[in-house]
């Protein structure tokens, strides 16, 4: 009986640490800038839900994405920006480091800007995010690319 009892409490114990390995876990929906470029298309998000814009670039060259910020007070947002720096980039991962194919692991390789997000919890509705890609000493060749996010509440029959 007692070894019994220690099974037990060895199983309820591993399943409760795992729910709550599982439960810290932060997954984010991962969307390609590229995907959503056409005049009208739109990225349809959940209220609360998180995700990440992934744009490729190569910041060897100069030129790194960033945010472009909007004078827009933080009440009327719907969405968040979770990983933004000081210059308003996303986190930067080089190709380098992941890959193991050689042609992306010589020197100078580029790599993908990750931008996360989460939308709010209750409000519905459009927002529209600005990406510019430059260099961080002029606007000359910047490139300036759109994505308009809609934030649908599930609870809300004329969201559906």
């Amino acid at each position: 009986m007692i070894k019994m009892n220690s099974l037990l409490f060895q199983i309820i114990f591993i399943y409760m640490s795992f729910s709550k390995i599982k439960s810290n876990d932060e997954e984010f929906r991962i969307v390609k800038l590229k995907d959503f470029t056409g005049e009208n298309s739109y990225l349809p998000v959940k209220c609360g839900q998180k995700f990440t814009i992934e744009i490729e670039g190569n910041p060897t060259t100069g030129f790194q994405w960033s945010l472009e910020s909007k004078s827009e007070s933080v009440k009327d947002k719907l969405l968040t920006p979770l990983n933004l720096n000081e210059k308003n980039q996303g986190e930067f991962y080089s190709y380098n480091k992941k890959s193991e194919d050689t042609e992306l692991k010589r020197l100078g390789a580029g790599g993908i800007y990750h931008f996360k997000f989460q939308s709010d919890e209750k409000k519905s509705g459009y927002e529209e995010l600005t990406f510019i890609h430059k260099r961080p000493w002029t606007d000359e060749g910047s490139i300036k690319q759109k994505i308009t996010v809609k934030v649908v509440n599930l609870d809300d029959k004329k969201d559906l």
